[in-house]
């Protein structure tokens, strides 16, 4: 989402491309051009974008990845009591989750660049099927720290679902086509917490991984045979590719602009959630993970203005700088108050 203000710039002034010799190929998810022009009038891409069915697919993928950061935060409570350890001990597990979702995204989203994105998408599936089977089994805190790093690195995979997707795409409909993708995302973020919590309530917080491990399983199957052939990836080297990302960094203040201001509401998220289940849990609430995941669902409404914002209508109204902290300043009531 972020990558969209970057470029938007680029997409507006790139020339017209040369129709592409090569056809790309899909079995259980063809391509339809929505997009086309009048006879004789080339469009910007030499092929078809892919089909609403496929980005459907894509979409609930990329919540179901990324849903994996945000299972553990309702179930902490629960998680402290079968290792007797206190709340700030248990609270490494969601940090170490995120600290490797951080890691995942500089690492994997770039060697997009120079792989082949739907084997990398295959690939970090699989990393994700593994740790959260380490997690269903983890006999140690320290085992589940591990896995929880792992877990999160290979989560990254949800933004490079976002990066084929817009590889695979027209640039006149690569907005809509993001748009999509990230309110799938946003639906996994917010409904992880309702899922884990009522499963962890009735079944305890151990089925809970071994379900969401089956989802990323159905996930992985699902993927591999609907996602088509992307274009051959770049020929350079892997550490350019990411010594181009100062260079990205230094050239578009707005991706600077966006980046903190993302940065800092995360970072408000992330407190919030990590925080609200212990002071349920706590007297005079005494609610347990269940009450906790409900909570995710007033804000997943929210999730519904993501194709408005990243399909770039209201960016090209105001542009990223008028955008961007609007939605901050819309954010800022939703953080709790201390009490007196």
């Amino acid at each position: 989402m972020l990558n969209q203000c970057a470029r938007q710039s680029e997409d507006q002034s790139s020339s017209i491309a040369k129709p592409s010799q090569q056809l790309w190929t899909l079995a259980a998810c063809p391509a339809v051009d929505h997009d086309a022009r009048p006879e004789g009038e080339a469009s910007s891409s030499g092929r078809p974008p892919l089909s609403p069915r496929c980005i459907v697919i894509m979409a609930a993928a990329g919540g179901i990845a990324v849903a994996n950061l945000y299972y553990n935060q309702p179930m902490l409570p629960d998680i402290s009591r079968s290792f007797d350890v206190a709340a700030n001990v248990i609270a490494v597990l969601p940090m170490s989750t995120q600290i490797g979702y951080a890691l995942g995204l500089f690492l994997f989203v770039p060697i997009g660049e120079v792989v082949d994105r739907r084997q990398l998408v295959s690939a970090l599936l699989f990393g994700i099927i593994v740790s959260l089977v380490a997690l269903a089994l983890a006999p140690s805190l320290a085992w589940l720290d591990i896995a929880s790093l792992t877990l999160g690195m290979t989560s990254a995979v949800a933004q490079v679902l976002i990066a084929l997707a817009a590889q695979l795409n027209l640039p006149q409909r690569r907005g809509r086509v993001i748009g999509i993708l990230q309110a799938g995302i946003l639906a996994g973020i917010l409904l992880a917490r309702t899922v884990s919590g009522t499963v962890s309530a009735h079944l305890g917080w151990r089925p809970m991984f071994w379900l969401a491990a089956a989802l990323n399983l159905g996930a992985l199957v699902v993927l591999h045979r609907v996602l088509q052939q992307p274009p051959p990836p770049l020929l350079q080297p892997y550490p350019r590719v990411l010594r181009s990302l100062k260079d990205l960094w230094q050239s578009y203040p707005q991706l600077r602009t966006s980046s903190l201001i993302g940065a800092r509401l995360f970072a408000a998220f992330s407190v919030f959630w990590l925080a609200l289940a212990f002071r349920l849990s706590e007297p005079p609430f005494g609610y347990g993970p269940q009450v906790a995941g409900l909570f995710g669902l007033l804000g997943a409404a929210g999730a519904t203005s993501a194709p408005l914002i990243s399909a770039g209508r209201a960016q090209r109204r105001s542009g990223c700088s008028i955008v961007a902290p609007r939605s901050s300043c819309a954010s800022s009531p939703g953080c709790p108050r201390p009490p007196a």
